[in-house]
Formats: C-alpha cells, structure tokens, sequence
C-alpha cells in the first residue's frame, strides 16, 4: 500500500515540477522549448532501443 502511494506521489510531484518548469522555458525560450523537450524524449528512446538490445545480444550470448 505505501508503495502504491509513493507512486501516486512522485508521478503526481514530477508532472506538477515539470508543468512549472516548462512554463518558465517557455516564458524564456519561447517556442524552442518544444525542441528540447522533443529532443530529449528522442535520446530517451534512443537509450532504451541501445539498452534493449544489449540485453538481447547479452541473453544470448
């Protein structure tokens, strides 16, 4: 039950801070922030497809 709490929390907590924080890049940035946030989803999904195969190639192996 705790663990489905913090859960809840920190998912709840990280959309709000980054809600917050978007807000002001693109108070400063402008439509630039876009990019960024894009572009970093794009090394984000670039990691797990590395990570994924690595394990792959490790299992068999």
């Amino acid at each position: 039950m705790k663990t489905n709490i913090y859960l809840r929390l920190s998912i709840i907590s990280f959309f709000f801070i980054g809600c917050v924080l978007g807000g002001f890049a693109y108070k400063a940035l402008g439509i630039q922030t876009l990019f960024i946030a894009s572009a970093v989803l794009l090394i984000a999904l670039f990691y797990d497809y590395l990570r994924l195969k690595f394990f792959v190639i490790k299992r068999k192996v």
